[in-house]
C-alpha cells in the first residue's frame, strides 16, 4: 500500500482487534525532516563562540546528534503513523506499540506499529428477545430476618465484666509494640488498638493468639509474616510482639419488644414497624425484578453477539473496577493486604467481569448507532435535576456534571445505556417466573 505522499505501508490483521502497520520512509524524507529538525533547534541553540542562530550545521550535528534523530523519528512516526490510520480508516483505540532500530544514513526508515483496533459489530439478536423476568414475594421470614438486621443495628456494646479469657467475636482494645532480630520497628505498634476477634482483617495468625487473653494480660507473641505480605521489607520475616489486653467488649442485641419499639418515633407497636418492613421489601423486590429482567436482556445480548475485544479496553475497565472495590472496601476498614489477597483469590473471575463490561457496551453502543438513539442535552439537564433533589449539596452537584466534562460524559452515557436497554425490553417477549429472594424457583 502506499500513502498519498507516496511512502509505503503495509498493514498486517493480527486479530480482529489488532493491526500491524510496517512503514518505509525513504532516506530523501529522513534526511529532510532531519534538516528541518536541526533548522528549528540551530534557531535556539546556544554553542561559546558562536552568536544565537548562526551555529554552523556540523557544529549543531556534533552537539545535537542525538536529539536530531530523536526528534526525527518522533515526527516521522507520528506523521506517517496517524496519515495511515486515516486514510486507511483504522479505528485505532490506543497509542501504538512501536519497533524501530533507529536511523542509518543513506538508508530508509523502517518502523512498525502495533495497535488495537474497534471490532467491527453488527449487533444480532436484539428483537424480540424471550427473557424471563423474576417475580418475588415479601415472606414473613424476609420480614422477620429485616427486623433482625434492625436489632443488630441497635446493638451496643458492653464491658465484660465476668472473669474470662477473650473469645471469637470480642472487641477488645490492645497496646502492641513489635521487633524483628531484637530490633523495635515502629510500624509494628499501636496503642489503644480496637479490634474484632476472628474477622481476620489484621496481620495473619495474631487474632488467633489474643484468644484466651484475660484483661490486664501481657503477652508475647510470635508471627511469621507471609511471603507475600504486601510491605517487602517484612515478608515472611519473624516479628515477636508484645501484647496488652486493656479491654474485653461484646455487643448486646435488644429484646424484640416495646422497648426496642421505642427507638423509632414513628411506629406505635411491633405491627406498624412490620407493616412498614413489608411496604419496604415489597419496593426493593419490584427493583430487583427489574434488575433480574435487565440482567436477563444483557446475558441474552452477549450470547448473541461473540466476539473479541481490545486488551487495552479491558484493562482500563479491570483498573477501573479495582479501585471501585478497593474504595468500597476501605470503607468497611479493610487494608491492602487483605484487599490485595481477595483481588489475587478472584483474579479471573474480576477480569471475566471486566471483558463483559466491555463487550456489553460496544453492543449496546453499536444498537444505538444502528437504531438511531442518543442523548439530548435535555435529558442530560433532567438527570442532573433528579440526582440534585436526592442530595444534601444540590448545586454542588449540578455545578459537577455542568463543569467537569467528564462526569457529563459518563452521566450521558448511562442514560444512553438505559434508553437502548428500554428500547431492547419494550421488543422482548417477557415471561414472568416467581421466584423466592433468598431460595430457588418457586412456580411459574
Amino acid at each position: 500500500m502506499i500513502l498519498e505522499n507516496n511512502q509505503a505501508v503495509q498493514i498486517e490483521e493480527i486479530s480482529p482487534v489488532k493491526r500491524k502497520l510496517t512503514f518505509d520512509v525513504t532516506w530523501e524524507d529522513v534526511r529532510k525532516e532531519m534538516d528541518a529538525v536541526l533548522r528549528e533547534i540551530g534557531k535556539e541553540a546556544k554553542i561559546k563562540g558562536f552568536r544565537k542562530g548562526k551555529v554552523p550545521k556540523s557544529i549543531l550535528e556534533l552537539y545535537y546528534k542525538d536529539r536530531i534523530e530523536e526528534e526525527t523519528i518522533s515526527n516521522l512516526i507520528k506523521r506517517y503513523y496517524f496519515q495511515a490510520i486515516k486514510e486507511y480508516q483504522i479505528n485505532a483505540v490506543n497509542w501504538p506499540e512501536i519497533e524501530q532500530n533507529g536511523i542509518e544514513r543513506e538508508k530508509n526508515f523502517v518502523f512498525t506499529a502495533y495497535v488495537e483496533t474497534m471490532p467491527e459489530v453488527e449487533p444480532k439478536g436484539y428483537q424480540n428477545l424471550k427473557v424471563e423476568k423474576p417475580l418475588y414475594e415479601v415472606t414473613e421470614e424476609d420480614i422477620a430476618r429485616r427486623l433482625e438486621e434492625y436489632r443488630q443495628m441497635f446493638a451496643v456494646m458492653e464491658e465484660v465484666n465476668e472473669d474470662r479469657g477473650v473469645k471469637e467475636g470480642d472487641y477488645v482494645t490492645i497496646d502492641f509494640s513489635g521487633t524483628i532480630d531484637g530490633v523495635k520497628r515502629s510500624e509494628l505498634g499501636e496503642e489503644n488498638f480496637f479490634l474484632k476477634v476472628g474477622e481476620g482483617r489484621f496481620i495473619p495468625g495474631f487474632e488467633k493468639e489474643l484468644i484466651g487473653m484475660k484483661r490486664g494480660e501481657v503477652k508475647e507473641v510470635l508471627i511469621t509474616f507471609p511471603e507475600d505480605y504486601y510491605v517487602k521489607e517484612i515478608a515472611g520475616r519473624e516479628a515477636e510482639f508484645t501484647v496488652h489486653l486493656k479491654s474485653i467488649k461484646e455487643r448486646k442485641v435488644p429484646e424484640l419488644n416495646e422497648d426496642f419499639i421505642a427507638n423509632f418515633e414513628k411506629y406505635k407497636s411491633i405491627d406498624d414497624l412490620k407493616e412498614e418492613i413489608r411496604q419496604s421489601l415489597v419496593r426493593e423486590y419490584e427493583e430487583a425484578s427489574e434488575r433480574g429482567l435487565m440482567e436477563a436482556i444483557e446475558e441474552e445480548l452477549l450470547a448473541a453477539n461473540e466476539f473479541e475485544v481490545p486488551p487495552s479496553f479491558v484493562e482500563r475497565e479491570y483498573n477501573y473496577q479495582a479501585a471501585e472495590r478497593q474504595r468500597m472496601m476501605a470503607r468497611y476498614g479493610v487494608g491492602p493486604y487483605e484487599f490485595k489477597e481477595q483481588e489475587e483469590k478472584f483474579a479471573v473471575e474480576y477480569r471475566r467481569r471486566a471483558e463483559r463490561s466491555v463487550r456489553l457496551a460496544i453492543i449496546l453502543d453499536r444498537i444505538a448507532q444502528r437504531e438511531g438513539i442518543s442523548v439530548e442535552e435535555d435529558e442530560i439537564e433532567k438527570r442532573i435535576d433528579e440526582l440534585a433533589a436526592k442530595a444534601r449539596e444540590q448545586e454542588a452537584v449540578k455545578k459537577y456534571y455542568r463543569e467537569e466534562e467528564a462526569a457529563r460524559g459518563a452521566l450521558k452515557e448511562r442514560i444512553l445505556v438505559e434508553k437502548v436497554l428500554n428500547f431492547v425490553k419494550e421488543k422482548a417477549e417477557i415471561r414472568e417466573v416467581k421466584r423466592e429472594m433468598y431460595g430457588e424457583v418457586k412456580g411459574k
